[in-house]
Order: structure tokens, then sequence, then C-alpha cells
């Protein structure tokens, strides 16, 4: 993110000299400011010049940026969607919110729970969760574990309780591994 920034910096700088470079093209700015004459041939050049580099180098810190969205999930997950017959039963609600998960992250509601996001019940959830984690920097999602409600405060095997008392932590899933995931399960 910081090279992106730096790449739209001089991208904006250039593009300002390339700018002021052709106006003094037009009418001698710059040599009735400081007393040197250019011609106005070689100013138009390079202003040209300038402004072709800072539409690369904007291009280029976009380029730079936009690394697409990479979707792991652990393991653990995928056993868990296999044997337990309430996740397998919910397999498309589990899809559902880990791709609303997937569109944006950061901006997704959450709650945290020791190291862990975990995706809102909402009203019409039914109880389901998604926790996870995002790993900003290389732009990848890992969705840690498959979670429904038991009661009101209780997850599935005990695992809020687990979360909170670092029992459970996110490098015993890691530890698990993680496959891509296919938006299925």
């Amino acid at each position: 993110m910081e090279k992106k920034r730096i790449y739209k910096f001089l991208s904006l700088t250039l593009f300002l000299a390339g700018i002021i470079l052709l106006i003094n093209s037009k009418s001698n700015i710059t040599g009735a400011v400081i007393g040197v004459a250019v011609s106005s041939t070689i100013n138009s050049f390079i202003g040209i010049i300038f402004i072709l580099i800072s539409g690369l180098l904007f291009l280029a810190g976009e380029e730079k940026g936009k690394k697409d969205l990479e979707i792991f999930i652990s393991r653990a997950a995928i056993e868990r969607s296999q044997k337990d017959s309430r996740v397998r039963h919910e397999t498309r609600r589990f899809v559902a919110e880990i791709e609303r998960i997937a569109a944006n992250p950061e901006a997704r509601p959450q709650e945290l729970i020791g190291k862990f996001h975990v995706s809102p019940r909402g009203r019409s959830g039914g109880g389901i969760r998604v926790a996870w984690h995002y790993d900003k920097e290389n732009n990848r999602l890992y969705i840690d574990d498959l979670l429904y409600h038991i009661t009101e405060k209780k997850y599935v095997d005990d695992w809020t309780k687990k979360a909170t008392s670092r029992t459970i932590k996110i490098n015993d899933y890691s530890a698990g591994g993680y496959e891509a995931f296919q938006h299925r399960l």
C-alpha cells in the first residue's frame, strides 16, 4: 500500500510539472519570473513526456495495488462441513456469508473473539457464524472455522470459550493447513 502512495505522489508531481511546462511553452511564465528563457518547443516536448510518464506511473501504482483476493479455508472447517449435519444443511448460507466477507474483509461487520474475526449473526442468520482472519499485506482471507450457536451465547464445541481463553489459536488452524476456497464446501 505504501508503494501505491509513492507511485501516486510521483505521478501527480510529474503531471503538474508537465502541465506547467506546457503552459510555459505558450506564455513564458518561468522566463519572466526567473529570467531564463527556454525554447517553447522544448518546453512542450518535455511537458508531454512528463504527462505520459505520469500516466504510466499512475497505472503501475494501480497494478501494484490490484492483487486479487485469495481465499483459503482451513482443513478443520472442511472437516466440520463434512461431519456436522447442521453445517452440511446450511452450506449455502455459509458460502454466502464467506462471499460477503470476501467482498470487503475490512468493512464487513464483525465481532472479535480472541484473535478471530467472527461474522455477525444477524436477525435472519439462524445462528450461523464464520470465524476468519485477513492478511491485508498479501490480500488473503483465511476461513478458520464454520460455527453456529447451540444456545444464545454458546457456540458449537464451546468454541467461544476456547477462543477467548486462547485454547484455540489461529496457529492451530494454520498447523492443520488451508486449501484454496472454491466457493463450495
